[in-house]
């Protein structure tokens, strides 16, 4: 299991491979098999206990669930090299979000704006953290930059997650583990909760947060340690006005001295007057910002 994992992968028992799954008979119970595969895989890594989504087999028939299976099984798979379990796994999170996830970027963000934030900051060891990871895409391609410079992820950086939909941590620690990878990724409000206690600790920050978000409790943030330019506009109903840099602020506040943040963010955030507009030059005037 160790030599695995120093390659960045899962080491599966013999009933958890896939040619043991996909050369079962049709009078095998394939459902039973897989359920017993997550299983067992589940009893191996702590970080994926009650993750994998085990229910869902029962309710395919014997027939479909073989046809998946080979399927995913053709002779190109057999030849290729590298992570492909985990470009498959994007694949299907892309196509998800193409479909049903056009919630401004809060569950998928495209792999290739990732990976442009990624090779700006080119995180090479330390914490990493993304306060709305979603299913955990930063993670992913921090560690590919790592790979890149012939080093092992797991061994260089540290992964921490918050996210409020228990859903997509589930996809989250799915993605991880395809790729070979752990993280700590706790639920969370990220607007009032701040579990990984990682105030001016994080070497990089990333993050795709939700957009131009006018419900956030002005009453119970205003005192956050994570807000040292203050809030960015109150409403009428006590609701901070735009929480656009509420998490600018978080990304700054989390860095360490030396800390990096990358993130998507709204383009009317660049040019948004009033409060928005002191909050944004009380930033600048640090000398932080680069890009």
């Amino acid at each position: 299991k160790e030599d695995f994992s120093q390659k960045s992968s899962i080491f599966l028992r013999p009933e958890a491979q896939f040619d043991h799954l996909v050369g079962l008979p049709d009078s095998e119970d394939r459902a039973k098999a897989l359920i017993g595969a997550m299983e067992s895989i589940e009893e191996d890594y702590e970080n994926l206990r009650g993750v994998l989504p085990k229910g869902d087999y029962q309710e395919l028939d014997n027939d479909v669930l073989g046809q998946l299976l080979r399927t995913l099984n053709p002779d190109e798979l057999k030849r290729v090299s590298g992570d492909v379990f985990g470009r498959i796994y994007e694949y299907f999170l892309t196509q998800f979000a193409d479909q049903r996830a056009h919630d401004d970027g809060e569950f998928f963000t495209p792999i290739s704006l990732v990976s442009l934030i990624a090779h700006v900051l080119e995180p090479d060891r330390g914490e990493v953290l993304d306060p709305a990871c979603g299913s955990g895409g930063m993670f992913v391609q921090s560690a590919r930059i790592v790979e890149e410079q012939g080093q092992n992820p797991t061994a260089r950086l540290t992964f921490r997650g918050l996210e409020k939909n228990a859903t997509t941590i589930r996809l989250a620690k799915m993605n991880l583990a395809v790729h070979g990878l752990e993280g700590n990724i706790q639920k969370a409000i990220t607007y009032y909760e701040d579990p990984h206690e990682l105030l001016g600790k994080a070497d990089y920050v990333m993050a795709n947060p939700p957009f131009n978000v006018d419900e956030i409790d002005a009453g119970k943030v205003k005192n956050d340690p994570r807000l040292p330019f203050g809030l960015p506009g109150v409403n009428k109903k006590d609701k901070v006005s735009n929480g656009n840099y509420v998490w600018i602020s978080y990304f700054y506040s989390y860095l360490s001295n030396k800390g990096r943040a990358g993130f998507v963010m709204s383009s009317q955030a660049s040019s948004a007057g009033r409060d928005e507009a002191k909050v944004r030059q009380s930033l600048v005037e640090t000398g932080d910002v680069d890009i």
